[in-house]
């Protein structure tokens, strides 16, 4: 399943169904129950006639999706199957490839959203075309960053990165959002952080998306 939608917006919901169905050379005698399978997994009921264009963009990837799975393959590719979609339709697309997967069905997701790979088995971590990390969600945010993370919401984060990146006791400092993460040498340099910035700190577990930006800035140092 393509990032891009490529189903037929001409067609209504059940129109693509039963075309990829035949396509998939499904027998006329399961068709039927088949389609009304992927209707229900995908949460189309009462739609079955409307045109596919006019569904919104949630509801598009999830035809497509059933469209994919119509034939009950044992490996799935989606390439960042809810780019474009609202929160609410990732969240219900994903409750929908975890059904899957719990079905025995292998299923390989291309995404940048560290929310979704979170929800994933095991984790690959690509940077400039380079693989740069394999493995699972717990043991990349557990064993791959040395040091100690505190987060801090500093006045004017963005203009005081570069100043705390210069302190000796920090390794790296990023945004998130409202906020910093600073990768100490250590956590007994909380305090030091603290009184430099003049704002509380917290010690917490580096996320996933630390733990790919300490990756890719150890990758492109080894470059330069």
């Amino acid at each position: 399943m393509s990032q891009k939608f490529s189903l037929y917006d001409d067609l209504t919901v059940f129109e693509n169904l039963n075309f990829y169905a035949g396509m998939y050379s499904i027998p006329h005698r399961d068709r039927k129950k088949r389609i009304e399978e992927m209707i229900e997994m995908a949460m189309l009921n009462g739609r079955e006639k409307e045109i596919t264009a006019n569904l919104s963009g949630g509801w598009r990837q999830r035809l497509a999706l059933g469209c994919a799975i119509i034939s009950r393959p044992s490996i799935l590719f989606l390439d960042e199957p809810t780019s474009g979609v609202s929160p609410t339709s990732r969240r219900a697309f994903f409750k929908i490839i975890q059904r899957l997967a719990n079905e025995n069905t292998t299923v390989m997701v291309t995404t940048h959203f560290m929310d979704e790979a979170e929800r994933c088995y095991r984790i690959a971590f690509i940077s400039e075309g380079t693989l740069i990390a394999d493995d699972t969600p717990d043991n990349l945010k557990d064993n791959v960053i040395n040091g100690a993370m505190a987060e801090v919401a500093p006045p004017n984060a963005l203009y005081v990165i570069d100043d705390i990146e210069k302190l000796p006791y920090v390794k790296e400092c990023s945004n998130h959002g409202p906020v910093l993460h600073v990768l100490l040498e250590s956590e007994s340099a909380l305090p030091l952080l603290e009184q430099y910035i003049g704002v509380k700190a917290n010690i917490i577990r580096p996320s996933l998306e630390d733990v790919f930006v300490s990756l890719a800035k150890q990758k492109r140092k080894q470059v330069s």
